[in-house]
């Protein structure tokens, strides 16, 4: 869970406390939220809502304790992951044409490139890129990213200055810890993680693969 995620969390904490008969000061209580929201921050709101709904069911009457009530949330936040279908979505017709004028614009900056000496580029390399963007297709479908900013990848381009130089960098995501998409990634073995991420590499636009660009 995030900060945003604080007034959704009182209301399921309450919700609890009345269906368990949990009863405390107002001081008490305000404490104790705070303390459980703490505690069950690392998994997603959805985990939370799901656990307690399982405690509701199987408790008893009982109010967790916060160890007991994280146990339920991470088993909670596995079903979640294990569950979690990327979604995708159709391209409008002028989305499409959008991609195919900036296809053919690599195109075109290709063919000029082909009658200058370009530093640090050779010809067989300038043959091969120019031949990997004839292959572009214009896509039909691209994927529905949960975090727009990192792209479900967890991490956010960024730059680094240091001296004077400006590099590019990374930093990562606060979406890391509710993001579906990310925590499904994230809990495969690391050969099935490399199948996934390389699935969903090759599932974006090619002229972003190729450029980098938006």
């Amino acid at each position: 869970m995030t900060t945003a995620d604080k007034k959704p969390f009182a209301a399921i904490y309450n919700t609890l406390c009345v269906q368990s008969q949990h009863r405390l000061t107002p001081q008490q209580h305000a404490i104790e939220e705070v303390t459980y929201f703490n505690t069950l921050s690392d998994v997603s709101l959805d985990a939370v809502q799901a656990s307690a709904d399982r405690i509701a069911r199987e408790g008893d009457g009982w109010f967790p304790k916060t160890a007991h009530w994280l146990m339920l949330a991470r088993e909670e936040q596995k079903k979640l992951d294990s569950s979690y279908q990327p979604q995708r979505r159709m391209l409008t017709s002028d989305e499409r044409k959008a991609f195919a004028a900036r296809r053919e614009g690599v195109i075109a900056k290709l063919r000029r490139r082909t009658g200058e000496i370009v530093k640090g580029i050779t010809w067989a390399r300038l043959a091969d890129a120019f031949s990997a963007v004839e292959k572009i297709q214009v896509p039909t479908v691209v994927p529905v990213y949960v975090c727009s900013r990192c792209e479900d990848s967890g991490w956010i381009k960024t730059t680094d200055t240091r001296g004077g130089v400006t590099l590019p960098a990374s930093e990562m995501c606060p979406c890391r810890a509710t993001n579906p998409a990310f925590r499904a990634i994230a809990s495969l073995p690391v050969t099935e993680r490399t199948r996934v991420e390389q699935q969903a590499f090759e599932s974006v636009p090619a002229q972003k693969q190729i450029t980098g660009g938006e």
